[in-house]
């Protein structure tokens, strides 16, 4: 089961082919089951997102012919670009994920409450409740080591203010950049632990837009939330994993 960034980039990968062979609506259904407490994303995409041009129709698989289905696959590369997997006939089609900024929100309200809200100042977008990613990730590098890296980084940028994006609270964070001097501005502080996705469908589109309307995104860890949000609005994305390893990258 994959999550929300996961998920935006098939439909980066959708946008490109619609451009290609000039579709003009996508069908699309979500194979989850909806159970909060343990679904990486239970609220169906279609149901959250527009697409610019492109009538965007929430459906099942089983609407659909079969002669009319391709079922199209990706898969990332070492550099977490994701690349055609299953269909020759279009490997030779790059996926550039900054195709993404053509993506909107279905509830406008939450695209105007995060524009007011980012204010354009550099964010950080703590993921931590996939423990699995980061243990398998991290490499030797543990959080507390990666936390102090990240601080002390944006310390010396002379950043004075940010915003801080979360799946979960994070007081750890917050404690050290008071220590520096850096105020911050968060984006939620209700948080409900009993399920893997800790905030609200609501929530989560809002902090997704609002690291969209950044100046630049520190990370973490790497994370297709965050990369996609940097992707669409050409911004850089600054992670952190790996022994003493920084990343940054702007696709």
């Amino acid at each position: 089961m994959t999550g929300f960034g996961d998920r935006l980039t098939g439909i980066c990968l959708i946008l490109q082919l619609a451009d290609v062979y000039g579709m003009e609506r996508v069908y699309y259904w979500d194979d989850f089951e909806e159970n909060e407490r343990t679904s990486h994303l239970p609220w169906a995409l279609g149901k959250m997102i527009d697409l610019d041009n492109l009538e965007f129709i929430h459906t099942t698989v089983d609407s659909i012919p079969k002669s009319d289905l391709n079922i199209l696959n990706y898969a990332y590369d070492d550099d977490h670009r994701p690349q055609w997997k299953s269909n020759p006939k279009i490997a030779n089609i790059p996926c550039r994920l900054s195709i993404l900024h053509r993506v909107g929100l279905k509830d406008k309200t939450i695209e105007e409450k995060a524009n007011e809200f980012a204010e354009k100042l550099p964010a950080i977008h703590i993921r931590a409740t996939d423990t699995w990613i980061l243990k398998e990730r991290s490499n030797d590098l543990d959080e507390d080591q990666r936390r102090n890296l990240i601080v002390s980084d944006i310390a010396k940028a002379k950043i004075k203010k940010l915003i801080l994006v979360s799946d979960s609270d994070q007081p750890k964070y917050l404690e050290d950049f008071h220590m520096k001097g850096i105020k911050v501005k968060r984006t939620n502080e209700k948080f409900n632990d009993s399920n893997l996705r800790q905030t609200s469908m609501e929530q989560m589109l809002f902090d997704w837009w609002v690291l969209k309307n950044t100046e630049k995104i520190y990370t973490n860890i790497w994370s297709g939330f965050g990369a996609t949000a940097a992707a669409a609005a050409g911004i850089p994305y600054i992670g952190y994993w790996g022994k003493d390893a920084k990343f940054q990258s702007a696709r």
